[in-house]
């Protein structure tokens, strides 16, 4: 039986765009000393009065990554109006901000960091490597369970030939934490174990120009393997040590250990960590917020290839753009001149092949984009489709079309996308999207949003009417024969 017209051309889109990425993304064959005042000053008034548990409202904004299995924020809650937002440098209630923290790491001081309820529920000090003293080894050594390790990016355990403690597949630890091999400094201490062994023996895992020889194995220190792309990636205090101590200007190297209460040496939850923070005068964060950070100012996405591509729906300036901390792929299809353009109309899409070939709403989305004489479309290419079966994704794609379930984008395509905008050179977006709250989250992450509407993932964007349509016109954007 012959195929409708709409699946070919829908399928003739996706082989088109398969080839564009092919082109702009060549496949490669390579591999790829401070003084106790100053470690604890007196406790400071912003954190009174503290009722229930704070962290549940935290813990409330995560979903999971079913891909990777690490816990991912989301922050999209709304509506999808767009407001204006400093949020993404505002801490919850009772917690401080990243920068604020970071003031501390480099001037050699405890922070105390808390990851989510539903992933360990555990809060840890952390404190930059090269600022450790006998003093500050002391104090963690007191408040913590007293199992210290330092976390350490893979360039510099190599170096020091420190393997994984166990392969990663054998790995059964509840995090699946990255332990190496234990050491102790080879000389200049005595058994490994005082506070002052083991401050020394931190400070030269920290040294750049330590060698392997300068360890011996095994020992009281336990390195840990951060993984590349830290807290974005993986939402651990593993990453967040090493994030921490890289953005406040240290070597990337940072102790941690989890906070216990002494009175039963049970793990510490949020209203005890809040208390001890507020006791001993630390600086008190949530790993949500330093995600959210370094989604806002790292530099998270390179631009790797620029081509014209001509289309059913018009011509397009392609732009390929490859994910900083994962490798994952972006094409920006840009139509007309949008350098310092103002309120640019924008669609955001996630690769789904079956969704792409069955659906409208990509090929809507470009026919959308070009009518308007200018504009991006942003597709995410990412994985698609590579960890399901073709069966799961027929499902899915009925769920969605029945209205059944809603899609949900991961903040990381929203603070790359922001990033290839702002290299594109746009200033500010007309936003149109299928998922609830991306403009609010846009604009934490830098991008100046001057209206948005939210559509029914299968609506046809070339018959959007209506308040949207109106303020297209009033802006230029939307040509008569579309009002």
């Amino acid at each position: 039986m012959e195929r409708p017209v709409a699946l070919n051309c829908h399928t003739r889109f996706v082989g088109a765009l398969r080839h564009a990425s092919s082109v702009l993304h060549p496949r490669s064959s390579d591999a790829s000393t401070s003084a106790r005042s100053e470690a604890f000053p007196s406790a400071p008034n912003s954190l009174k009065g503290f009722r229930g548990n704070p962290h549940r409202q935290f813990a409330s904004s995560w979903s999971q990554n079913g891909r990777k299995n690490f816990l991912i924020p989301v922050w999209a809650t709304n509506n999808g109006d767009s407001t204006e937002s400093d949020t993404a440098e505002a801490a919850l209630p009772q917690f401080h901000t990243i920068p604020e923290a970071l003031e501390d790491i480099a001037a050699g001081k405890f922070v105390v960091v808390l990851d989510d309820e539903d992933r360990e529920n555990e809060g840890d000090l952390i404190i930059a490597g090269d600022k450790i003293t006998t003093e500050s080894m002391a104090f963690m050594v007191e408040y913590t369970s007293g199992v210290i390790c330092i976390a350490m990016e893979g360039e510099d355990l190599d170096r020091l030939e420190l393997p994984l403690m166990v392969d990663s597949l054998d790995n059964k630890e509840a995090m699946r934490t990255a332990f190496t091999v234990t050491v102790d400094l080879a000389e200049g201490i005595t058994t490994g174990i005082s506070a002052e062994d083991r401050s020394r023996t931190i400070k030269r895992l920290s040294d750049p120009r330590s060698f392997a020889s300068d360890f011996r194995r095994p020992g009281h220190i336990f390195p840990l393997r951060y993984q590349s792309g830290g807290t974005v990636v993986r939402a651990g205090h593993t990453e967040a040590a090493v994030d921490l101590s890289r953005l406040a200007g240290c070597h990337p190297a940072g102790v941690l250990c989890e906070i216990v209460n002494k009175e039963d040496g049970s793990m510490a939850r949020t209203p005890q960590l809040l208390e001890f923070a507020k006791r001993y005068g630390l600086k008190c964060i949530t790993i949500a917020d330093l995600i959210k950070y370094r989604l806002k100012h790292d530099t998270i996405v390179e631009k790797t290839g620029t081509m014209d591509v001509k289309t059913e729906f018009g011509k397009f300036e392609a732009c390929s753009y490859k994910s900083t901390f994962d490798g994952s792929e972006y094409i920006a299809f840009v139509a007309g001149d949008v350098k310092n353009g103002e309120s640019v109309p924008v669609h955001i899409h996630s690769a789904d092949y079956l969704n792409d070939a069955l659906s409208s709403e990509l090929a809507s989305a470009m026919r959308w984009v070009e009518r308007q004489d200018r504009g991006v479309v942003i597709y995410a290419v990412g994985n698609a489709s590579k960890s399901q079966s073709v069966l799961e994704g027929l499902q899915q794609l009925g769920e969605k079309m029945e209205g059944h379930t809603k899609k949900c984008e991961t903040p990381e395509h929203h603070a790359v996308s922001v990033q290839i905008l702002h290299d594109i050179g746009v200033k500010s977006i007309f936003l149109l999207s299928n998922v609830p709250g991306v403009s609010t989250e846009m604009e934490n992450l830098g991008m100046q949003v001057q209206g948005s509407k939210v559509v029914s993932k299968f609506q046809v964007l070339e018959d959007l009417t209506g308040p949207a349509a109106a303020y297209l016109n009033g802006h230029g954007a939307l040509h008569s024969k579309l009002a």
